[in-house]
């Protein structure tokens, strides 16, 4: 995170889906979000990948970053609320299934030095 000019702390907005924001069903699993504006060196729209986890509230650990215009490269990323809380909140998901649930597509991606 060093490298790319990010301290451990900053936060950056980030969405699941372009377009108009909304609520969408997410599942445990791969997730992709895509950076709003620059983070140090990772420019705007970067495609961030890693893994969600559906619980209480909708947690998500980003571990790869791939820009518009360059080779991937491993990254240290928590998805947080608007607050800085660990995680989004989250509605039941379609299905009442405890691995799904609703979340608004807007969210904020925080450095950290390791996954809790």
């Amino acid at each position: 995170m060093e490298k790319l000019g990010i301290a451990m702390g900053q936060r950056q907005p980030a969405v699941f889906i372009q377009g108009r924001p909304r609520y969408i069903t997410v599942r445990d699993g791969l997730v992709k979000v895509h950076l709003v504006g620059d983070m140090g060196r990772m420019p705007d729209r970067t495609v961030l990948s890693g893994q969600l986890f559906v619980r209480d509230r909708v947690f998500g650990r980003l571990t790869w970053a791939t820009p518009p215009t360059g080779d991937s490269f491993p990254v240290c990323l928590e998805i947080r609320s608007e607050n800085d809380a660990r995680g989004m909140a989250r509605k039941d998901g379609d299905e009442n299934s405890s691995s799904s649930a609703l979340i608004f597509t807007t969210g904020d991606v925080k450095a950290v030095p390791e996954f809790e």
